[in-house]
C-alpha cells in the first residue's frame, strides 16, 4: 500500500482494448490498499508528475499491531473506511455505468418564485 506524500499518481485499468482512468491520486491518498488483504493488484498507477510516497507494507503492518496495537487498530480502521468507500463507488459504476446515465437537465429542477 502506498500514501502520495506529494504528486499526483494516475490509476487507470484495461478494459475493452482500451486503458479507462479511475482516478487520480494525489497528497494524502492512498493506493494499493486492496492488495494488502487480498494479494493482487488490481489496476497500474503512473506518475503523472514528480512524487513521492510512502510505501507500507503488509509486514510492516503486521510489526505495527505487534509493537503499537491502538495505532494499528486506527489504521486498520481508516483502511476498512477507505475500502467501503471504493466500494461504494465501484457498485454505483456497475450498476449505473456513464453510458448509460441520461444527461442532467440543468435548471430542470429549479423554480422561480
Amino acid at each position: 500500500m502506498y500514501i502520495v506524500i506529494d504528486g499526483e499518481i494516475e490509476l487507470t485499468v484495461p478494459r475493452d482494448g482500451e486503458t479507462v482512468s479511475l482516478q487520480t491520486a494525489r497528497r494524502g491518498d492512498t493506493l494499493g490498499e486492496g492488495a494488502i488483504f487480498h494479494g493482487r493488484r488490481i489496476a497500474d498507477a503512473t506518475a503523472v508528475s514528480d512524487s513521492r510516497l510512502l510505501l507500507l507494507s503488509e509486514e510492516d503492518l503486521g510489526r505495527l499491531r505487534d509493537q503499537y496495537p491502538r495505532i494499528a487498530t486506527r489504521v486498520y480502521h481508516n483502511l476498512s473506511r477507505i475500502l467501503a468507500v471504493q466500494l461504494g463507488k465501484a457498485t454505483s459504476m456497475v450498476a449505473f455505468p456513464p453510458e448509460t446515465q441520461e444527461p442532467e437537465e440543468s435548471g430542470a429542477a429549479t423554480r422561480e418564485p
